[in-house]
């Protein structure tokens, strides 16, 4: 249920956040996400009233009476983790919170990022994150562990996520089946 519930809530702030998602794994006590934010630029007002509206649904009135400050600190907004993880962080909380009855925080402390460098660190991060289901014990294979990338990449249910070629090398060719089956290869031989 709660796994479900943070998927749902990472795939909603994706439609309005210039990000995608490599790689994530949820864990019973914490979470991993590769996430490649991008450089940021000005959008026109068409996109950003399509993002506004992604996470303030039925919002219009509301948005009609942004400022153009308002709508500055929008377009700041949506490329800084930071703000990504406070309204995935909050609106998760908020929702385990009501759901369960309680109050208070519900993340023990405040998120942790590294920036990684270069197509390697990348590469090297995507499949940590999905062997933690694996290296946990939780499973007898990467892919088996649900709440997981692997696992979906794994039952073709990934369209959604940054595809293989953004996180292997790929010497210019985009063949997507044979990058997973190598991504898949490396998942194995690091899990060993």
């Amino acid at each position: 249920l709660c796994q479900a519930q943070l998927l749902q809530s990472l795939r909603f702030y994706l439609k309005a956040y210039c990000c995608g998602v490599a790689s994530y794994s949820f864990m019973g006590n914490h979470v991993h996400y590769v996430v490649h934010f991008e450089a940021p630029r000005k959008l026109s007002s068409a996109e950003l009233w399509e993002r506004a509206l992604a996470i303030n649904p039925g919002g219009e009135i509301k948005l009609k009476n942004w400022s153009k400050r308002h709508w500055k600190r929008f377009q700041e907004r949506i490329f800084d983790v930071s703000e990504f993880m406070r309204n995935l962080q909050s609106a998760f909380g908020k929702w385990y919170n009501e759901t369960f009855q309680r109050k208070g925080r519900f993340w023990g402390e405040r998120f942790k990022s590294t920036l990684l460098a270069d197509g390697e660190a990348v590469r090297e991060a995507v499949l940590y994150v999905d062997l933690n289901g694996f290296r946990a014990g939780l499973v007898a294979r990467p892919e088996e562990y649900k709440h997981s990338s692997a696992y979906l990449r794994e039952q073709g249910r990934d369209e959604w996520l940054l595809p293989p070629e953004r996180f292997m090398d790929h010497n210019g060719k985009s063949d997507s089946k044979k990058l997973y089956r190598e991504y898949k290869a490396l998942l194995y031989y690091r899990g060993e």
